[in-house]
């Protein structure tokens, strides 16, 4: 509502003043997503790297015309990424994007069709300080592919393991398996509530 006031002195307008007065209605939760999510942290695949576990290293490719990631031999690749979620919130959904074309083949000599012919995404902590041959890690939430068209779908995991933050005791990141160039990666998103 613009309110507009002119003071008049001697017959002229000697002074205009404006004000800008709004009125700002916010409905209850209108903060949050429909779904009930505050703020996801999305996490695109731009942010992965490579960890020369399997692949060489410069097999993977980032498609900067589509946005995903994509292995250039038929090897599996391991990828990895940060995540940095605000301390005591609560994981409630754990989502990836991804394309997949690779069947399950037990007779195939390729080792994508025969053993990795799904794309794997995970999201894991591990915990702040401790010995790597004591394994404090967690599996938080675990995604595979459910297609095998070539299709890019979303597959979420709302049965979330440990879903507490708690950034003085551990550090998270997602893990991405995929084999192949018939086996894409686009990102995740991490749904949390404060």
């Amino acid at each position: 509502m613009l309110i507009h006031h002119t003071l008049r002195k001697g017959g002229t307008a000697g002074l205009v003043v404006c004000a800008l007065a709004a009125l700002v209605f916010v409905a209850p939760g209108a903060a949050e997503a429909q779904d009930g999510f505050t703020s996801p942290l999305i996490i695109p695949a731009a942010e992965f790297e490579n960890t020369g576990l399997w692949s060489m290293g410069t097999l993977d490719r980032f498609s900067d015309s589509y946005g995903f990631v994509y292995a250039e031999s038929g090897e599996l690749t391991s990828l990895m990424a940060p995540v940095y979620l605000p301390n005591g919130v609560t994981i409630t959904r754990f989502e990836a994007a991804m394309a997949d074309l690779v069947s399950y083949n037990p007779s195939s000599s390729s080792a994508c069709a025969k053993f990795y012919y799904d794309v794997e995404v995970e999201l894991y902590s591990t915990r702040y300080g401790s010995d790597p041959q004591d394994s404090f890690f967690i599996e938080h939430a675990s995604v595979t592919s459910q297609l095998n068209t070539g299709q890019t779908h979303i597959v979420a995991d709302t049965s979330i393991d440990t879903p507490l933050v708690n950034n003085l005791l551990q550090m998270f990141w997602v893990r991405v398996y995929l084999c192949g160039q018939f086996e894409t990666f686009q990102g995740v998103r991490i749904h949390y509530r404060e």
